[in-house]
């Protein structure tokens, strides 16, 4: 399965994407935490344009999936979204963004 829904057995795919993967997801437990304006406060969801080469983004995002079957591929964006998630760090601004793309 490769949806993350877990009655799609979302849980296996996550259980076998945290297997593979060799991004840390659990950071916080091994080095603390620096303090910044993104994790004191919490800003809004942008969802403007705000990207300073979109067409670059958008290759480089094709090309990391270059010579993946669906399966990897899906992966990538699980492990992708994890990294992107950490960073921005803030639940209010994550919740926004998953309201966000349902609605697309």
């Amino acid at each position: 399965p490769t949806s993350m829904c877990a009655r799609d057995g979302g849980n296996r795919m996550r259980e076998r994407s945290e297997q593979r993967s060799t991004v840390p997801l659990r950071v916080a437990e091994k080095e603390p935490v620096m303090s910044s304006p993104s994790n004191t406060t919490s800003a809004p969801l942008v969802t403007t344009p705000n990207l300073e080469a979109p067409d670059d983004f958008y290759e480089a995002l094709i090309e990391a999936h270059q010579g993946f079957n669906t399966e990897q591929s899906h992966a990538l964006n699980a492990r992708l979204v994890l990294v992107l998630a950490n960073h921005i760090g803030s639940m209010a601004v994550l919740r926004q963004a998953l309201t966000t793309a349902r609605q697309a």
